[in-house]
């Protein structure tokens, strides 16, 4: 809650913008304080402020402020002109170094050069022929294209022609000095400003018109921005405005490798007939950071080495200045380096004593701070340190509006009211403050909410279940704020009044059914409490007594017995159809027995299941008795087999079996298992005849009396001879065998 503080004067005097990557683009370091020491061995955080750059492998295209940082005019001093009386031209040879200057370098998509070209028509290039660099492709001091298709970079065009290869386009359109109406401030020129390491390359292209727009348009305005050491580009557009009569109106903002596979743009700003004023473009490096941040002991950088990266902690004894060192590698494997002091004072810790105040009660209350305040000094002399207490933060750090003694001894707090007091300490002998603050609450007592039954399933079937009785928390603050509030759990009304320990762990407490009494107290104020109660409740599982599986014929069918706990069902879950006890089941099928207490929250729930198998009672065909000579021939059956005896006994038959005795015979089926038999049975008189012998007969013969070839003969003797004594038989007399086998 203490918070101390320095007499120091950090981020607003130091005259540095709290957002450094949209300032100059150049190489800074600015080693910052964090929070003051006021003990000897107490440790804060330096921290740095710097220009953070990568490498130019890769550009980040940032919208900025449109500032150029120089004039367009041609009178400055160190303005070199371009060739003004020439149009769609390229500069002689530009070195960036100066005479009697440190070499200027400047890193483009991963190269270092020191030599560029300028082109009346906007565009810096770094492919310079003639050896220059190598692959360069166009030469110093001749003409320059003006001519683009409208093809959007990155583009590869080939040979002299636009957009150009290795180049910055800021911005390439076909601008001419030459061109009727040009106003007579017109200024082409280029600069170098300031001194290593942080020059800047400018190039600025001023009150230009336009190739056959002439003075129709307004004329053109911008400059090029090429900063030392962070390899950072800034154009500037004060006018751009498309000739749409000459090559399209095209025009570029942009940058281009050296094969034309990589470019950069700001959004719109591609080959294309756009408008644009006072606005402000950086192509900041994105490759990996080429700034490393080290940290000294002592004044130089040559001091102690003590740390790197941005930020760092110390723990000074006594007055130290610490060094930050950024060192920037260019891509060419030097280093720029930049370093910043800064001193770290120490001050001291007081030993206050600081809380916050609750009051319970009945509201309003009134409290007398001089004597809250004379606990925060805890004992130190208050001639040498001055206690003062303020309304706000504001006033407390400007160190005026304190509360008067008579505001203090009759200090009002309401109902529901939370005050904040912001106090200072000062010591007159080193003038180091050290800031404090507490909150005066208005401590009602707290409200409690009675939550609901704990309800639980009594899964061990032992009357006892675990109840976490933290769980009600929430509903018995009922969003009051957990961090002013303790709620404790008790087993009896009394043990909650004096918030015993009667229950060690409520997030696992075993218990039965019983009453908990839960109490909420105010965490800085013990005697600002309220109870309230509820019940647990261990609810039985029902228990089922599931039947055995069951078999029956499907003439009789399957009869559900009676359940003392629960009831059938055809699905789980107490699902389906609800079965009757009693029921008969003809089917076969998986029956459900579910039971259910009913209770709330947790409904308490049963089940089990047996299954019931239904075997198909056959039906035998019923035959009439027969007779047959000497031997009968059994059919094929549709169901059930042959036997000799009853029951599926004796001898099996099979059809095409031959019967040549008189007998019974059984026709029999079965189905079902060894405990449930279904069966159906019939049975026919099967009588056997024997065919009657035949014996010789004498041949009977008579005279033809009257000559006409007829006689009458008895064939009853011949009939006798036959029969040869069988019995029972019937003869009959035929004229032909035929007639005699028909019958």
């Amino acid at each position: 809650m203490n918070k101390k503080y320095l007499l120091l004067l950090i981020f607003s005097l130091l005259g540095l913008s709290m957002f450094p990557q949209q300032g100059p683009a150049v190489p800074y370091v600015t080693a910052v304080s964090g929070i003051p020491i006021c003990n000897p061995g107490e440790c804060t955080e330096l921290s740095t402020l710097y220009f953070d750059t990568g490498g130019t492998t890769s550009y980040d295209v940032i919208p900025i402020p449109y500032n150029p940082p120089a004039s367009f005019s041609n009178s400055i001093s160190g303005s070199v002109p371009l060739q003004a009386n020439q149009d769609d031209y390229w500069s002689n040879i530009i070195n960036l170094t100066q005479p009697g200057t440190p070499t200027f370098k400047f890193c483009f998509f991963g190269n270092v050069y020191e030599n560029l070209l300028l082109s009346t028509n906007g565009v810096v290039t770094f492919s310079i022929a003639q050896g220059v660099t190598p692959g360069g492709l166009y030469s110093p001091a001749t003409p320059s294209t003006w001519v683009m298709n409208g093809t959007q970079i990155p583009v590869n065009p080939g040979g002299q022609n636009a957009p150009f290869l290795n180049s910055i386009f800021g911005v390439f359109q076909d601008t001419n000095p030459l061109a009727t109406g040009t106003p007579n401030d017109m200024a082409m020129n280029y600069r170098i400003s300031g001194t290593a390491p942080n020059r800047m390359f400018i190039l600025n292209l001023y009150n230009l018109n336009q190739f056959s727009c002439n003075n129709n348009l307004p004329p053109q305005i911008s400059q090029m921005v090429l900063y030392e050491t962070t390899n950072v580009i800034e154009v500037y557009i004060g006018q751009r405005t498309p000739c749409m009569q000459w090559n399209g109106g095209y025009g570029v903002v942009g940058v281009q490798n050296s094969t034309g596979t990589v470019a950069y743009f700001p959004p719109t700003r591609n080959v294309g007939t756009w408008s644009a004023s006072n606005e402000g473009w950086r192509f900041k490096p994105s490759g990996p950071s080429v700034v490393t941040i080290d940290w000294f002991e002592g004044p130089t950088a040559s001091g102690t080495a003590i740390g790197t990266g941005p930020t760092i902690n110390v723990c000074p004894d006594n007055l130290t200045t610490y060094t930050a060192r950024a060192s920037y590698l260019m891509c060419d494997g030097t280093n720029v380096v930049v370093t910043d002091q800064i001193d770290v004072n120490i001050g001291e810790d007081l030993p206050l004593n600081v809380q916050d105040i609750t009051l319970c009660g009945e509201a309003p209350f009134t409290i007398n701070l001089n004597d809250v305040n004379d606990d925060v000094l805890n004992g130190l002399d208050p001639n040498l340190y001055e206690l003062s207490v303020f309304e706000s933060q504001f006033l407390q750090e400007e160190g005026y509006g304190a509360y008067t003694t008579a505001q203090l001894q009759n200090f009002q707090v309401n109902a529901g009211e939370e005050k904040t007091i912001y106090g200072r300490i000062q010591n007159f002998d080193t003038d180091c403050l050290t800031f404090f603050q507490y909150v005066v609450k208005a401590g009602a007592q707290p409200e409690v909410t009675q939550p609901a039954d704990m309800q639980v399933c009594d899964s061990g079937n032992d009357s006892v279940e675990i109840f976490d009785l933290t769980s009600n928390d929430a509903q018995i603050l009922d969003g009051q704020d957990p961090a002013d509030f303790n709620v404790t759990y008790h087993t009896t009304s009394g043990g909650a009044d004096i918030e015993d320990s009667s229950i060690a762990d409520p997030t696992a407490f075993s218990s039965g059914d019983t009453t908990i009494y839960a109490r909420v107290t105010n965490v800085d104020n013990a005697d600002c409490f309220n109870v309230t109660s509820f019940d647990l409740i261990v609810t039985p599982i029902p228990q089922v007594v599931v039947p055995a599986d069951g078999f029956a014929c499907s003439d009789v069918g399957y009869i559900l017995p009676n359940l003392s706990v629960g009831n059938y069902y055809t699905q789980s879950g107490g699902l389906g159809t609800q079965l009757a006890q009693a029921s008969i089941l003809t089917n076969s099928q998986t029956v459900y027995v579910y039971a259910e207490s009913a209770t709330t929250p947790n409904n308490c729930f049963t089940e089990g299941s047996f299954y019931v198998t239904i075997y198909p009672t056959p039906v035998v065909e019923d035959r009439a008795d027969l007779q047959a000579c000497d031997a009968y021939e059994l059919t094929a059956l549709t169901t059930g087999n042959y036997y000799t005896g009853a029951g599926g006994t004796g001898t099996q038959l099979n059809a095409g079996d031959f019967i040549t005795t008189s007998q019974t015979i059984y026709i029999y089926a079965v189905t079902g298992d060894a405990t449930t038999v279904c069966s159906d049975e019939s049975d026919f008189v099967v009588t056997i005849n024997s065919a009657p012998t035949v014996s010789p007969a004498t041949p009977l013969e008579e005279c033809a009396d009257n000559f006409d070839g007829y006689a009458y003969f008895d064939l009853t003797p011949a009939g006798v001879e036959i029969l040869n004594g069988q019995s029972g038989l019937t003869i009959t007399y035929h004229s032909t065998q035929a007639a005699a086998e028909f019958g």
